[in-house]
């Protein structure tokens, strides 16, 4: 919490906009509370504001998410929770008792299951497991060591397969961390039989067990140590006196790395980076000091900038859009964009820029709407806290991050924040940049022409659907992943389950494709039908915001209601899930001739009594269809 926050001033902030019904209104005073690296009383206070938010109201995203394991986890929850508010998650907690994480999955009558959880993160030690394999470790054979990493692996099988039986949440194993002080001691990495060795080797088998598995996820523990420090993410004391073996920084840390596989869940990972110029890419003012006179180049203060600007490239080359937010003229800016020699950064690499005088609040709405992307999906980094400020005040769903005075810190800065991390990297990831230039020009062919569908033939679009392969499954995952505002159903796909979709005999997967004459704008759709007698019902059915406006989801529908029609259905269901993220899809089978039917599962059902036969598809699209279909 800021410093100067006074707990009962925020709870009373909260606690009368909550009276007054303005949930998203109380949800910004808590996070604001949370800015910068929140204390564990600040998180424990938000924990408590936010149990009264209505997800719905304050534009949240419900999840349901239990902690089990092998330690005591009460004091993590508050963390968890307040950590995933931050990123407009609102969570349901379950933490299940100290050790209790097989019975959980087991006993038909324990809480886990009452609770259906929509991801179980498992916190468990090697230690606690088998601890021969830390505490006896020289005094067994290599056989007895085989067996012991057989025994650890099948503990978590058998939570896996009773876990299945009942429950398809996501599951998060963490890895095995070796020993800090191995049996062997500085001997024990030389040798093939070392207690490292036998950590690398379980490691490896939980590898294979979570490639397997549906839907589970591995957690490096390891790596999360080392960033903490491992003898500092230890607390020898609390172990003794509540079960508990991690220091508050590690259960800080822990909690973050938590939120960041929900966030991925979710389809909530940003999207923008969004920068400002001076003092931030570079030292000094260009406006002030011109281009050649700025810090940027081999020596500090320059190589700190330059460091920090590799590491934005680093983020642009895996998908991130970057956009520029900056008080100052532009020709100065555009002189050092294009001939500045030690600039990594080049015009090229903003998918779009405001450079102005204008309130940096009204740049960042404009961004948004040039973009087409929602502002809870911007990372804005300044050097003024003042701006910051402003920021946080206004666009509290911006992720805004006041940047150290000193620059060298901040590519580490950087590189910690994982709010861009995601479930799947594919070849679209790479021209994202790219892509969202291309659909700029899109925006300034449509107010030129005389009506939408003028606008459609001017694209000249090209629609293919393809079979979902080997080649597309990463992009369809991702897409599953990170679609919220058009996807019908947001059910949330791994590889390994569109792979299993893909041999099911009543599953059928397709992506599409699609490129107009501003180019290719990759894999954007992905479809689901499962067909049951005479029944195809639509799994998933989603649509990159990118093709938006472009109508190729009734394109789409269209070839679905072909295919159907060619297996011999005679309906075709539709199904909708609302979230606080895809009502621009609400209204589209209402729209499309469906009638809606009644509700399951919180799901509305819609139906289309025989797929005509003869529905066309818009005469604007060139389109190409799967081989035998």
């Amino acid at each position: 919490m800021a410093s100067e926050e006074d707990p009962e001033v925020l709870r009373a902030r909260v606690e009368a906009h909550l009276a007054a019904g303005e949930h998203h209104l109380a949800w910004a005073e808590i996070i604001r509370s949370l800015r910068g690296e929140p204390s564990t009383a600040a998180c424990a206070l938000a924990s408590d504001l936010a149990s009264r938010l209505d997800p719905a109201a304050a534009d949240l995203t419900p999840m349901r998410v239990a902690l089990l394991g092998s330690f005591t986890l009460e004091p993590l929850a508050p963390l968890v929770l307040a950590r995933a508010l931050r990123s407009q998650l609102l969570l349901s907690l379950y933490v299940g008792g100290f050790n209790t994480w097989r019975q959980e999955a087991l006993d038909p009558a324990s809480g886990l299951r009452r609770f259906r959880p929509d991801a179980v993160f498992l916190a468990i030690r090697g230690e606690d497991l088998c601890p021969a394999l830390l505490d006896r470790y020289l005094e067994l054979s290599e056989a007895e060591v085989a067996g012991q990493i057989a025994d650890l692996i099948g503990q978590i099988e058998g939570f896996i397969r009773s876990l299945r039986e009942w429950s398809d949440a996501r599951l998060i194993v963490p890895t095995f961390p070796v020993p800090p002080a191995p049996a062997l001691g500085i001997l024990d990495h030389q040798v093939s039989q070392g207690q490292t060795a036998a950590f690398r080797q379980a490691n490896a088998a939980l590898h294979d067990l979570a490639k397997r598995s549906r839907d589970v996820w591995l957690l490096d523990a390891e790596h999360l140590m080392a960033a903490v420090g491992t003898w500092r993410s230890r607390d020898n004391r609390l172990w003794g006196l509540a079960g508990l073996p991690l220091s508050g920084v590690a259960l800080h840390a822990l909690a973050e790395e938590y939120v960041t596989y929900l966030r991925a869940f979710a389809g909530l990972a940003r999207k923008v980076l969004v920068l400002d110029l001076d003092n931030t890419l570079w030292g000094g003012v260009v406006g002030e000091d011109g281009p050649a006179g700025i810090q940027l180049g081999p020596d500090y203060p320059g190589s700190a900038y330059v460091e920090f600007q590799q590491v934005i490239l680093g983020l642009q080359r895996r998908g991130v859009v970057l956009a520029l937010n900056s008080h100052n003229n532009e020709a100065d800016v555009l002189e050092v964009l294009e001939t500045h020699p030690a600039m990594l950064l080049r015009r090229h690499h903003f998918a779009a820029v405001r450079i102005n005088w204008q309130d940096k609040v009204c740049n960042m709405l404009e961004l948004s709407e040039e973009l087409g992307l929602g502002v809870g999906s911007f990372v804005y980094l300044d050097d003024s806290q003042v701006e910051c400020e402003r920021m946080w005040q206004a666009l509290p769903r911006v992720w805004t991050v006041h940047l150290d005075p000193e620059p060298t810190e901040r590519a580490d800065l950087l590189r910690r924040l994982s709010l861009f991390d995601t479930l799947a990297f594919s070849a679209e990831d790479r021209r994202r940049g790219e892509m969202y230039q291309q659909e700029g020009a899109r925006k300034r062919l449509f107010t030129t022409a005389q009506s939408p569908e003028d606008f459609y033939r001017s694209l000249q679009m090209e629609l293919s659907i393809q079979r979902v392969d080997a080649t597309t499954l990463a992009r369809a995952a991702q897409l599953s992943q990170r679609t919220n505002q058009f996807n019908l159903t947001t059910r949330r796909y791994s590889e390994a389950d569109l792979a299993r979709l893909l041999e099911s005999p009543t599953h059928e997967v397709y992506c599409l494709r699609v490129r107009d004459r501003f180019g290719d704008s990759g894999v954007v759709g992905l479809l689901i039908t499962v067909f049951d007698g005479m029944r195809a019902t639509i799994d998933t059915f989603l649509l990159s915001c990118r093709v938006l406006g472009r109508t190729v989801e009734d394109a789409a529908l269209t070839f679905l209601l072909h295919r159907a029609r060619k297996l011999g259905a005679t309906e075709m269901i539709g199904l909708f899930r609302p979230t606080a993220k895809n009502a621009p899809a609400a209204d589209f089978y209402a729209r499309s001739g469906f009638e809606p039917v009644g509700d399951r599962d919180g799901e509305s059902l819609w139906r289309l009594p025989a797929p005509p036969s003869g529905r066309p598809f818009p005469d604007w699209f060139t389109v190409h269809l799967p081989e035998g279909t």
